[in-house]
């Protein structure tokens, strides 16, 4: 949610205030606004839901988040993230050699 009208950040701009100006080319945004918005490949890092392309998400960066999160999950049960999902796990040499 919009604190602020978007013209009043001038030092850090946050990332839903990003896509907030991005949107005034095409609305009036106001203080209480709602900002839904993705993360994208390109600048400006991200995009408002509506005005966002599927080619451009960034995908990767999502999948890091979802992989960060369940890991904490599945660390707990203890329990492998990339195992979960089928990843072969990387051996070291030592079980190359002495295996």
């Amino acid at each position: 949610m919009i604190s602020k009208a978007p013209s009043e950040y001038d030092k850090t701009v946050p990332q839903h205030i990003r896509a907030a100006k991005l949107l005034e080319q095409s609305r009036e945004i106001k203080r209480g606004d709602i900002i839904s918005y993705v993360k994208i490949i390109n600048k400006p890092g991200v995009k408002p839901v509506e005005m966002a392309r599927p080619d451009e998400i960034d995908s990767a960066k999502y999948m890091e988040f979802m992989e960060s999160t369940l890991d904490q999950i599945t660390s707990s049960m203890d329990l492998d993230f990339d195992t979960i999902i089928g990843k072969p796990k990387q051996t070291g040499l030592d079980q190359f050699f002495w295996n």
